[in-house]
């Protein structure tokens, strides 16, 4: 097995991107579908491709699902149970990816 660091495709969490209006509390309204997507890059900003099983999205306890694109990247449907902070945490089978918050105001 190749170590971590010496591995070239490997998932950085702080190269990695969440992005879209599904992050953005202005544009987000309860009980209607939010999207992002999510970009996983390595270290020298390259975008990983990744099968879809290997990317796991939490969302304060809301459902979400995963859609793969066939540029590696995903794009993720959520939808607010409520007004409030949600925090979105991405992990991939390599690391844990970045932490991102909505406020829902």
């Amino acid at each position: 097995r190749v170590p971590r660091e010496k591995r070239s495709s490997v998932v950085s969490p702080e190269h990695s991107k969440a992005v879209g209006e599904g992050l953005e509390g202005a544009n987000i309204k309860v009980r209607y579908p939010a999207l992002f997507t999510v970009i996983p890059m390595d270290k020298n900003n390259n975008i990983v491709k990744i099968n879809d099983s290997s990317l796991k999205i939490e969302i304060n306890g809301v459902s979400s699902t995963v859609f793969g694109n066939e540029d590696g990247t995903f794009d993720v449907e959520w939808e607010a149970t409520k007004p409030g902070t949600y925090t979105c945490l991405l992990y991939t089978s390599d690391a844990a990816d970045e932490e991102d918050s909505v406020d829902l105001g």
